[in-house]
């Protein structure tokens, strides 16, 4: 930055702290120059399901977000008016949620009510929600989270994407100080690895988004409806063909309704139903819990993975879409419920079903 003609001092401190922030304050006043703009980026990462989150590491989480935000509002009130931009980096996760990272979710959502609020105030303020920055940061150094977002569907944004992501926002940001009026308060959040292309593959199958939380999320249906609006116009009747002519030479899913049909065609070297069923299921589950199939136990009871009414009513309406079965809710939630007696289940409803 400095080869480029910018002075930088750096202060060491904590956002949570006011003093901090206070000091960091002073330090650009002593420049003699107007504090033109902020960019908030605190952040903390610790991740648990919330039946098993101790208070510590809720707080953890929500504070350099939570706190630390209002203590910059607060430490600048009186200089707002020469702000061109109060930047958040918030995250996707604020606007789709993550069982295992509560903490986290609240705090990015509270950056995106914040940002908002600020601007009914008519103060500079933008909240850009992330998803996956590929190449640098966070996720290039922890390869195994980005691989759980990538099966959440959450596309990915290289450096030069996320430069521009940026730059978007703090042009966004420039406060006018005109009447707030409802389009401002719209442009007051960015959200970033839902971009359309991407999703668009993940409905046809073609990346490991489809059938995940991105694409069946009821917060996607509009595009899910002009997905699937633009695939009625192509000729899908041989694909119905070749699922009955695939069906019909696999003997397990000769009795299976061709939508279950179309959900397993990935497990179709299973030796049978049951097995391929349990297959999905289990990748499913790993998924909610943000972890990998291969950890989870077939056999364990899903309460002691801390399934509770939210994650079970998410589960019973997945196997409903998945598979056309419909497991009632108790059942999932009752204590010797485990992976390998709800995939028996589900294969005995769907020759039942035929």
């Amino acid at each position: 930055m400095r080869s480029v003609g910018a002075d930088v001092t750096v202060v060491r401190g904590d956002v949570c702290h006011m003093d901090d922030v206070i000091e960091t304050i002073n330090a650009c006043n002593k420049t003699g120059h107007a504090i033109g703009g902020v960019i908030q980026a605190a952040m903390k990462v610790d991740a648990d399901l919330f039946h098993h989150m101790s208070l510590e590491a809720w707080h953890s989480v929500i504070q350099p977000k939570l706190t630390g935000s209002w203590n910059l509002h607060k430490a600048l009130e009186g200089n707002d008016a020469a702000l061109d931009f109060f930047l958040m980096t918030s995250s996707v996760s604020g606007s789709v949620g993550s069982a295992a990272e509560s903490n986290y979710c609240a705090a990015n959502a509270f950056l995106d009510g914040f940002a908002r609020w600020r601007r009914t105030q008519n103060k500079a303020a933008m909240s850009v929600g992330l998803g996956m920055i590929e190449e640098v940061g966070f996720l290039h150094d922890n390869p195994e989270v980005k691989a759980m977002q990538l099966r959440k569907g959450i596309q990915p944004l290289n450096e030069s994407e996320f430069l521009q992501i940026i730059d978007l926002a703090l042009v966004e940001s420039l406060n006018e100080r005109n009447h707030v009026t409802s389009l401002d308060l719209m442009k007051s959040h960015i959200l970033t690895g839902m971009e359309p292309l991407g999703i668009r593959d993940g409905f046809r199958g073609n990346s490991s988004a489809s059938g995940e939380f991105a694409a069946t999320d009821s917060r996607m249906a509009i595009i899910s409806a002009a997905i699937t609006a633009h695939r009625a116009t192509e000729d899908v009747k041989p694909q119905g063909k070749n699922l009955e002519h695939l069906a019909a030479n696999i003997p397990w899913l000769r009795d299976v309704n061709l939508h279950a049909v179309a959900s397993l065609i990935s497990e179709i070297d299973a030796p049978s139903l049951e097995i391929g069923a349990l297959a999905l299921i289990r990748k499913r589950f790993a998924l909610m819990l943000l972890t990998m199939p291969d950890e989870i136990d077939n056999h364990r009871p899903l309460i002691d993975f801390g399934v509770d009414s939210m994650l079970g009513a998410e589960f019973r309406t997945w196997l409903w879409n998945t598979f056309r079965v419909d497991i009632p809710f108790l059942d999932i939630l009752s204590s010797g419920q485990t992976l390998a007696i709800l995939a028996r289940k589900v294969a005995q409803k769907l020759i039942a079903k035929g």
